[in-house]
Order: C-alpha cells, then structure tokens, then sequence
C-alpha cells in the first residue's frame, strides 16, 4: 500500500466564471430591476403646478423604492396615479398626514386649525373650506402654485396606493 494522496484536480477558469456570473446576475438585476427602484420621468409641459420648483419639461428622477420602506413626509414632492389606470400622474406636495385636520380660510392653509408656513408655495387658495380629516392611508396633496389647487378638497387626497413614488428635483 502506498501513502501517497491523489493530486487535487485543478479547475481551470472557476474562479472567473463565477466572477463572470455574478457580473451578468448584476448587470440583469440593474437592467430589469432599476424600473422598480428608480425611473426619470418628464415633468409633462403643460404642468405648472409645481413651477417654480419643478419647470414645465424638466427632466427629474422618481424614487419609486422609498416609500415602501419609509413612510411619505410633509413636504415631499411625490407623483401621484391620475386615475385607477395608471395611465398619467400629476406631481404636488404632501402638505397634511394621515389623522390631520385640512382647511382653508382666506386663501391660507390650516393644519389642525394653525396656518402652515410655507416658504415653497405661492400664490392663495382660491377655494375656502370647512376642516376636513385626513383619512388613515391618504395623504392631501396640493400643487405649489396654491391657485391652481382643486377647489373641492377632497380630490387633493391621494392614497398611499396611488403615490408613484418621492420626485427628487434637479439638484436634489
């Protein structure tokens, strides 16, 4: 009997291969799976909500991730479903939570009956309405330009579901 231990068989290439898969299995991943984290979309021309935060055309990006994690913010510029479809958004700012009080009175926003401090709109309602609240799982959203908000407030309520995703302005 011989003590001799049979020669480990060498593989030629494992080591690149695998490195070779892992980089197709990255580059798949970036390719299909980008669309569902982030996409840029066109501020559509005739939107001049927003203006001028966002301009009419301008080129932004949609973070379509971050509200699966972390919960919409006051303030956040989002994109909005327009209908069931899906077909079109509108983009506007969260200015009340979920469990707020909304009204308006002499072209000013009411949060929970004090008028909201908003350095990034302009422009007044031009609507006045009664308090309304803000329902678990929706969230008022209004344009920057304050003159061109619904006059009804219950169509600037938009549903976690129909939020796109967090618009990130040029610069952002």
């Amino acid at each position: 009997m011989s003590d001799r231990q049979p020669a480990p068989v060498k593989r030629r290439g494992g080591c690149r291969r695998r490195l070779f898969i892992l980089v197709l299995v990255i580059a798949a991943i970036i390719a299909f799976g980008w669309g569902f984290v982030a996409r840029s979309i066109t501020v559509p021309a005739d939107a001049r909500d927003m203006s001028p935060t966002l301009r009419p055309g301008a080129r932004v990006w949609l973070d379509k991730l971050g509200y699966h994690i972390f919960p919409p913010h006051r303030g956040d510029i989002v994109a909005v479903a327009a209908d069931s479809s899906g077909a079109g958004f509108r983009i506007g700012r969260i200015v009340a939570l979920p469990g707020d009080s909304v009204s308006a009175k002499e072209g000013k926003l009411l949060i929970d009956g004090s008028a909201v401090a908003e350095s990034y709109a302009h422009g007044s309602l031009a609507a006045t309405f009664e308090p309304i609240r803000v329902p678990q799982g929706h969230y008022f959203v209004l344009p920057d330009d304050r003159a061109r908000a619904p006059r009804n407030p219950r169509t600037a309520l938009a549903s976690k579901d129909a939020i796109i995703g967090k618009v990130l302005p040029p610069g952002a």
